[in-house]
């Protein structure tokens, strides 16, 4: 955000930006951002948190003055990273087994490791969602193994895979 952009100021001013904690920032070149009065340049503030920033301060053209509070709202917008254990993977199946399906973990660049979801669509349609990793399949035909997973500020990734279930012949 350039100051220079939202106001013009005149005779005299000052600013100061607050992180989502309540602190102080600093620009990228190490000027702490409390009671700014130095506009003959443009501050680069680096955002790494996440929330509310607020900038606060406030300018005079002389004769009149006005104080100003802007809000400044970082989401995380970036979807956990889901990695299936390719080892463990299956691509088919016999009808009336049950097996082990491949397990999952997914990474969230803010949250870490996120809880993963595993369902299973059947040939069929139906959904069933998976505990322990077993599943057993009831009907013949492609059934795809689906692996979601969910970080604190909603973002969703899925990945899948498919797994033929075939009868067993005798």
């Amino acid at each position: 955000l350039f100051v220079e952009d939202v106001i013009r100021f005149y005779k005299s001013a000052k600013l100061t930006i607050k992180a989502p904690d309540g602190s102080v920032c600093k620009s990228v070149d190490g000027v702490t951002m409390k009671d700014v009065k130095d506009f003959s340049r443009a501050y680069e503030i680096l955002t790494d948190q996440l929330g509310t920033y607020v900038i606060s301060g406030s300018y005079s053209d002389g004769s009149n003055s006005q104080k100003f509070n802007v809000k400044i709202n970082v989401y995380d917008e970036v979807a956990p990273v889901i990695t299936i254990s390719e080892d463990q993977k299956i691509n088919a199946a016999y009808v009336g087994g049950t097996y082990n399906l491949a397990t999952a973990t997914a990474t969230d660049n803010n949250d870490g490791n996120v809880e993963v979801m595993v369902m299973v669509l059947d040939a069929s349609g139906k959904v069933y969602v998976v505990k322990d990793s077993k599943f057993t399949f009831t009907k013949k035909g492609v059934h795809k193994v689906m692996y979601r997973a969910t970080d604190s500020y909603g973002n969703v990734s899925f990945e899948s895979y498919d797994i033929v279930a075939v009868e067993k012949e005798d």
